[in-house]
């Protein structure tokens, strides 16, 4: 979406820099995980400006360059009800995660005390 508004709506000229590489698939930085995040962040410095580098992280564990270039921030918030229901199927779904087998009131009851993953 922000790639779309820096074009001005444009989608053909957005669809020409996606195919010339100016504008990159959805890579976030994430945390707990250093797989790729040197050759993202490589990748990411030889971009033209403006830049979207997209990330889970929160503000307190931005670099200080970040913050002292005053750097243009978007802030994407989700409904908490959205939050929880994706939350639910992610957890019924994802192997890693135990493929969650019990109610939706169990599970909204553990996600309200941040018994989940990443909390509530």
């Amino acid at each position: 979406m922000l790639y779309a508004v820096l074009y001005e709506g444009d989608i053909a000229a957005l669809q020409h820099a996606q195919s010339e590489g100016k504008v990159l698939k959805f890579l976030p930085i994430e945390i707990g995980s250093a797989t790729g995040v040197s050759e993202r962040i490589t990748t990411w410095k030889a971009l033209p400006s403006p830049r979207v580098i997209p990330t889970h992280l929160p503000l307190r564990l931005y670099p200080k360059t970040v913050l002292e270039r005053r750097c243009k921030r978007v802030y994407v918030v989700r409904h908490p009800k959205d939050v929880a229901v994706s939350f639910y199927h992610h957890h019924r779904s994802h192997k890693v995660l135990g493929q969650y087998q019990g109610t939706w009131d169990d599970f909204f009851t553990c996600f309200l005390n941040g018994h989940v993953v990443y909390g509530s």
